[in-house]
């Protein structure tokens, strides 16, 4: 029996058994045009089975709440930009300030960021069948949520609560834009929410509104940067070459966790007969498994140590820091005002209206602003709805290959590693995630010391030290799927968060080479790893 229970176990690939979502205990919920048969197994693993991705993700929809109704309401408070609304400026949101993180939230609201990701055709833009998908999804949550009522939810977190309301489809694509963006701009949320300039005659730093005015995220972004300091994992393909029977295995030691917080898996098997059956994980909220296995093929992801974004610093026009040199000629920084709305103490609400920077080089920073420096922060993954895109692609493929094509096709895996196996006995590891294209030359010229100040961040004076593009990249800025390593085996891939020249001791260097940006700290020479 194939099997994919993720934290530390292996999928062995060989045939899952036609009965496993149409157990008798299964259970049928249908509305409009959304059926959908949801069965559960040993520790209440649901099984979806659906004759097309609009039941699909209706089944998905509503067992995820029947499971998870809390975190999933709680998720979209904070992505609408709400939660000063319902427990204040500085309310249940761990040590960010709620008000610096719903600026954050309502500006790309306003901006109509996800909107204008969602109006785009395949692939740069979701596929009519994920689009189904995820209509469904929101309709099965909201169904539960309907039929079962907020005053008589099981959970007592939320039961009752006003912010506990219907989704939409447009909140389940920014939880998938939110998990693209984890290792760039989402930790530093409350820092580019909480950006002002200093005030008039200030010759030091703006302050933060961030606890003791310290950034809410280490400096360096991507890689070991503000999210991969959280995020960890460890994953090892076995070959025909490495196993007694010849049989392809894949150990998947995915270290999220399975409780406590947003970003956590959720075990499930889709099904969709002749079309989709994959079995394994996804992460809260998205509607897809994102480490698992059909019939013939296995995947598991690990953190990928390579830049997901750079800050860059900002030289600021004496007299103006709102304004910053690049090629010697003034650019005003853009400014978007955001009414944010917040719930005092006593309970009444009332507007505040905040404002949002942004540079040609992304969004600027509450840490480091002075008279003369201002810091952005620019996401490679700002622009990448793609990733469900290559997930589903993905669970849809049969062997190495067909995995491969779906990857370079969508080119949006956000920021991980990929090792897998298929019934052939092959092996594959690459880094296909999104990179920014910076050269050794660039790094080497462009790279500027961090002090107590401000990061170390590359020079954002001149052009010469934007991200460049290739050809082959589907976006501008981003490493093409030339330039990704890629490693085909017999024997064994592994991989524990190090750099892709580790995967096999045999074929140290893989042919293809990405470069891996390291911004030094203060005091130490520039450096990049490439594979």
């Amino acid at each position: 029996m194939a099997a994919l229970c993720l934290t530390s176990a292996t999928a062995v690939l060989l045939p899952a058994p036609s009965s496993a979502a149409t157990g008798r205990d299964g259970e049928t919920v249908a509305e409009g045009r959304h059926t959908a048969r949801i069965s559960r197994t040993e520790y209440g693993i649901p099984h979806i089975l659906a004759r097309d991705f609009d039941g699909l993700g209706y089944g998905y929809g509503y067992a995820f709440a029947q499971d998870n109704v809390c975190e999933l309401a709680d998720q979209v408070v904070t992505l609408r930009g709400e939660r000063s609304r319902f427990f204040g400026p500085d309310g249940e949101s761990g040590e960010d300030p709620d008000l610096a993180s719903d600026t954050y939230y309502r500006g790309q609201l306003r901006a109509g960021t996800v909107q204008r990701l969602l109006d785009r055709k395949a692939p740069l833009g979701p596929t009519s069948e994920l689009r189904r998908m995820v209509e469904g999804y929101a309709a099965g949550y909201n169904r539960y949520l309907r039929d079962t009522g907020v005053d008589k939810l099981p959970d007592p977190r939320c039961k009752g609560k006003p912010w506990v309301r219907p989704v939409t489809a447009l909140d389940l694509w920014s939880v998938v834009y939110d998990v693209n963006g984890a290792t760039g701009a989402v930790p530093l949320a409350p820092d580019i929410g909480d950006a002002k300039p200093p005030a008039a005659g200030d010759k030091g730093t703006a302050v933060s509104g961030t606890p003791g005015g310290k950034t809410a995220a280490p400096f360096v972004p991507g890689g070991q940067g503000p999210a991969a300091a959280d995020f960890g994992s460890n994953g090892w393909a076995l070959g025909r070459d490495a196993t007694r029977t010849g049989n392809a295995m894949v150990l998947a030691n995915p270290h999220l966790p399975w409780v406590g917080g947003n970003f956590r898996f959720y075990q499930v098997q889709l099904t969709i007969p002749g079309t989709l059956d994959v079995s394994g994980a996804g992460l809260y909220g998205t509607p897809l498994v994102v480490i698992g296995h059909n019939r013939n093929l296995a995947w598991t992801h690990t953190a990928s140590d390579a830049q997901h974004a750079s800050f860059y610093a900002l030289q600021l026009v004496p007299g103006d820091p709102t304004s910053y040199v690049v090629d010697g000629k003034a650019e005003r920084m853009k400014r978007r005002t955001v009414p944010v709305t917040v719930r005092d103490k006593n309970g009444k609400l009332s507007t505040v209206d905040r404002t949002l920077y942004t540079s040609r080089f992304g969004s600027v920073l509450s840490f480091g602003w002075t008279t003369k420096t201002a810091y952005a922060v620019r996401d490679a993954n700002a622009d990448n709805l793609r990733s469900m895109n290559a997930w589903l692609a993905m669970g849809k493929a049969q062997n190495l290959g067909q995995l491969r094509t779906a990857q370079d096709t969508y080119q949006g895996i956000p920021w991980t590693y990929t090792l897998a196996a298929d019934t052939s006995g092959g092996t594959y590891f690459t880094d296909s995630s999104v990179v920014p294209r910076l050269t050794d030359e660039q790094l080497k010229r462009c790279a500027r010391p961090g002090s107590e100040e401000g990061p170390a961040a590359l020079d954002g004076s001149t052009t010469a030290c934007a991200w460049g593009s290739d050809p082959d990249a589907l976006v501008p800025g981003i490493y093409g799927p030339s330039h990704q390593p890629k490693l085909s085996r017999a024997d064994y891939v592994a991989n524990s968060n190090n750099g892709p020249q580790y995967t096999n001791p045999e074929a140290p260097s893989p042919a293809s080479r990405v470069c891996t940006t390291v911004i030094p700290a203060s005091g130490s020479a520039p450096s990049s790893a490439s594979a």
